[in-house]
């Protein structure tokens, strides 16, 4: 504060990229910084870098601060970010600077990293486990994160590909050990960067084997994540294979996908069936607090036991939740007509 009053530097805009900031924000404004632009609340390190790149994208197009700022809110908004951004300004308007956008969009990406799934769900356990493997000093240099499936449901898909697209956004996040070091194969990671290969079961048979080995080699920091569908022996030298199982989803966690995957609201002939609602003397179409269905209560335990059905495969889930439209029929209380029946699929596909 003394360095900016003192009038040696002046700065137009500040962008505090920190939760809870906002008493730090007003101390900007009252050393002269016109605009400062904070969060009031806890944020999310994916969200919050979120709307810094389409903050800075509306500045770069030219759009005034305020403008920008407003822009920015409302895609939070919509992507369901519940932090509170807050924009401390003296009213003036200012633009940022002008830049080429030419010599920014032209520049080649060496690194593309897989979409993240929308709606992820879950998997905070494994996440926050790997991440403090693989960035410990002295942590282990090659993590397999392989299906927790059983010898009845061999081929379940728990949703591999989709933990290890949101380990790598979140592994490559600026300020982090691995920022902007992270590839999936076959891209090239930097050296001493954090590479991950999907689908690893046969790819650790080829060449992506004498790539692994090969990043190890040079640099002491470089890791190595593998997604498999089983436990892996394969021989990578000196480096032990630390093995993390990734499980179905809990009930509670399948709960939760689907409400957010369902295309309209649930209503209480979802849940039970006419018959039941019928003798309890309640109107088969009253929509369900999304609130009872988020909690403990009967609604909550209603659908837990719903479900179940699907096993925990995120994907299963997904596909029925779509199926859940306005123009649908009310569920009565089971999933399993949302099942697509084996056989039926075979003939169907049948010339």
């Amino acid at each position: 504060k003394k360095i900016l009053q003192q009038g040696s530097i002046y700065i137009e805009f500040v962008f505090l990229a920190s939760c809870e900031c906002e008493w730090l924000a007003s101390i900007f404004r009252e050393a002269g910084v016109k605009h400062v632009v904070c969060c009031s609340t806890k944020v999310d390190d994916a969200c919050a870098r979120k709307f810094a790149c389409s903050l800075y994208h509306n500045l770069l197009h030219g759009l005034p601060i305020q403008e920008a700022f407003d822009k920015a809110s409302v895609i939070a908004q919509v992507t369901q970010d519940k932090a509170q951004y807050r924009l401390l300004s003296d009213g003036s308007s200012w633009n940022g600077p002008v830049i080429e956008v030419a010599s920014i969009t032209t520049t080649p990406l060496t690194r593309v990293l897989p979409r993240q799934a929308e709606d992820f769900v879950g998997r905070q356990f494994q996440i926050k486990y790997i991440m403090q493997t693989l960035c410990s000093d002295g942590g282990r240099s090659a993590v397999v994160l392989y299906a927790e499936n059983d010898a009845e449901n061999d081929e379940r898909k728990l949703g591999l590909s989709a933990t290890l697209a949101e380990i790598g956004h979140t592994a490559d996040l600026e300020g982090r050990k691995y920022g902007n070091c992270v590839a999936f194969y076959p891209d090239e990671a930097p050296d001493g960067g954090l590479l991950i290969v999907d689908d690893a079961d046969e790819r650790l048979k080829g060449e992506a084997l004498k790539v692994i080995r090969n990043h190890l080699e040079k640099h002491p920091e470089a890791k190595v994540l593998l997604g498999c569908r089983r436990p892996q022996q394969c021989n990578l030298g000196k480096w032990k294979l630390l093995h993390v199982p990734l499980p179905p989803l809990s009930h509670d966690e399948a709960a939760d996908l689907f409400l957010l995957r369902v295309h309209r609201p649930l209503a209480a002939a979802d849940l039970k069936s006419y018959e039941a609602l019928q003798k309890e003397g309640k109107d088969p179409q009253r929509t369900v607090d999304r609130k009872d269905l988020s909690r403990g209560g009967d609604s909550r335990k209603q659908l837990i036991k719903m479900v179940e059905v699907f096993g925990g495969e995120p994907g299963r889930i997904c596909d029925a939740a779509a199926m859940v439209c306005k123009e649908g029929p009310m569920l009565q209380g089971s999933l399993a007509v949302l099942i697509p029946d084996p056989e039926s699929c075979e003939s169907e596909s049948v010339p």
